[in-house]
């Protein structure tokens, strides 16, 4: 039943990003542990990459220094996924926080800071 769950929510996300045009969904190989995970991408810029298991679905999002600031200080990007921005540490000049999508509501918060994103790169 829990994958069902997770199946019905990633489908909202794939539905979400598909609405935002010029986005790629790509099949990347994480390693024995992960196997197989969608990434999305908007020309060579990855938006995302969906880490899937039964009963629980999250995404890393890579994002630069400049990125990080413009979003934090957004009023539409959500407290939970601000603070999982702060949380993450840098590799580099990139930040890739990693968050849980256990429902709709957090489906929603990370399809609008991948439109953030997304207006970004534009």
């Amino acid at each position: 039943m829990a994958g069902d769950r997770t199946a019905i929510l990633f489908d909202e996300l794939r539905r979400q990003l598909g609405e935002m045009g010029d986005v790629s969904e790509e099949l990347r190989f994480q390693g024995s542990r992960e196997g197989w995970t969608p990434l999305y991408r908007r020309g060579r810029a990855t938006l995302c990459v969906v880490h899937l298991a039964p009963a629980r679905m999250e995404a890393s999002v890579p994002m630069s220094r400049k990125a990080v600031r413009d979003l934090l200080s957004s009023p539409g990007v959500s407290a939970s996924l601000k603070a999982a921005i702060r949380k993450a540490p840098y590799g580099g000049n990139r930040k890739k926080p990693r968050v849980a999508l256990p429902n709709r509501r957090a489906i929603n918060s990370l399809a609008r800071l991948l439109g953030f994103q997304h207006k970004l790169l534009n």
